[in-house]
């Protein structure tokens, strides 16, 4: 039967209204947002339908971001994403010793490794797959790190959600490398992979806590010592100070930064999925000015939410399972696919429940000794406890000497003396005096 003119009518507007209602919800999942804009609890849903660079904002939060936006006050702001220069050297460095590197299935434990990246090729397929990227990831992976890196002055920043700002504190670190270094020889033939000086200067109860290591390339366990600020000696400590709480903190020694112990203590690591996240690839700022710190809001509760631009980056996700005598029973792990540098870290408790949130705010870094890039640092972050209300940002000053001259400072620097001088503070480091 033919339609009436009525009819017809009708079925023109039906048709009409239908595809303005498909075009219109086009846009909507596809407009595309402009550099600057603000992501808050407040815009939330309408934002994750919208894109930028080409991406859905709702595809690359990480669920615990999304919750932290919605539930605690956490805002982003979008910058567009930019390369990360690698040094020259660490590139020619995998070319030449990636070869070499020989991975066992079932010690989990690398041979033949010596600077650059382990394994620049990984099948993902692989069932070993998670384990090689977290070996890429500890092996100096994509940052990568400086034969010798020397933060005269870091800082904790330790938050009740409902109170406020507890109390801040200062902290020393000192790190040399006898593996996988670019300057000079790659190996200096120790076994040992890293020295570390991490210590407490101020307030007054915490100067000289802390501890000297040393971490070995076989993963035997770290060859460790504290001060003892009360006999003004050092005493050896048990080889699982690795997976301890730093300073009463809630970021723990294997955290440093983010995920950082020996691949090989590990039960279990599992490659979940390669993904796009927003993450802080180019911090503001390195975070500390004097005595504030412009990258945390620290005067509206939860008093502990960054101020800093967020960018898409293509990442790996792994699960890391942890050893029995550790804290956590789980750990998730984020990090940059192509500077493999850390962006989160979510801990687990024994019963799989969601715990701690570490994010890295990272930057391009360089070195003293040349004008090219080392890569990525992480010079701030923050640790959030969402079982005990509690958080722990932490930021570097300026002042981070990477790979001076070796005359002056070299990790042979890094050593029990040099702590036990700090300690005491009658050490004064032959680049200009500690802390200042």
């Amino acid at each position: 039967m033919r339609a009436t003119p009525i009819q017809s009518r009708m079925y023109k507007s039906a048709i009409i209204l239908f595809f303005s209602i498909i075009f219109s919800t086009s846009l909507i999942f596809s407009a595309e947002v402009p550099e600057g804009t603000v992501i808050s609890a407040e815009n939330l849903d309408s934002m994750k339908l919208q894109t930028f660079e080409g991406k859905t904002i709702g595809s690359m939060l990480n669920d615990k971001i999304e919750m932290m936006i919605r539930d605690h006050n956490m805002k982003i702001w979008l910058r567009h994403s930019e390369e990360v220069p690698i040094d020259p050297r660490w590139i020619e460095a995998t070319k030449k010793y990636s070869g070499d590197v020989k991975y066992d299935p079932v010690t989990h434990k690398v041979s033949g490794y010596k600077a650059g990246l382990a394994f620049p090729s990984i099948d993902l397929n692989d069932p070993q797959a998670g384990f090689k990227l977290n070996w890429n990831m500890y092996l100096k992976g994509g940052f990568p790190d400086p034969d010798v890196d020397y933060t005269a002055r870091f800082d904790f920043i330790q938050i009740d959600f409902n109170k406020g700002v507890e109390n801040t504190q200062k902290w020393v670190m000192l790190r040399g490398y006898d593996t996988g270094c670019l300057m000079g020889e790659p190996d200096k033939g120790t076994g040992v992979f890293v020295k570390q000086i991490t210590l407490g200067l101020e307030p007054y109860d915490i100067r000289g806590i802390g501890t000297f290591s040393i971490r070995y390339m076989d993963g035997r366990v770290d060859d460790a010592w504290a001060y003892v600020r009360s006999v003004r000696r050092t005493r050896r400590t048990g080889g699982g100070s690795w997976m301890d709480p730093t300073g009463g903190t809630d970021v723990h020694n294997d955290e440093h930064p983010l995920h950082s112990g020996y691949p090989g203590w590990y039960p279990s690591i599992k490659f979940l999925e390669k993904r796009w996240v927003l993450a802080v690839a180019h911090s503001k700022d390195w975070g500390a000015v004097g005595e504030t710190y412009p990258i945390y809001d620290l005067k509206t509760k939860p008093y502990w939410t960054p101020v800093n631009t967020w960018e898409p980056r293509e990442v790996y996700v792994i699960e890391v399972t942890m050893p029995d005598e550790h804290h956590y029973g789980k750990k998730i792990v984020t990090f940059d696919a192509k500077t493999l540098v850390g962006y989160f870290n979510e801990a687990y408790d024994k019963r799989g429940d969601f715990n701690l949130m570490l994010i890295n705010f990272c930057i391009p870094v360089k070195g003293v000794d040349s004008p090219t890039s080392f890569g990525h640092g992480q010079p701030s972050g923050l640790a959030v406890n969402f079982k005990t209300n509690h958080a722990t940002m932490w930021t570097r000053s300026n002042r981070c000497i990477r790979n001076p001259d070796p005359s002056k400072f070299n990790s042979n620097d890094v050593s029990l003396q040099t702590m036990e001088q700090i300690a005491k503070g009658t050490w004064r480091d032959k680049i200009g005096d500690l802390g200042k």
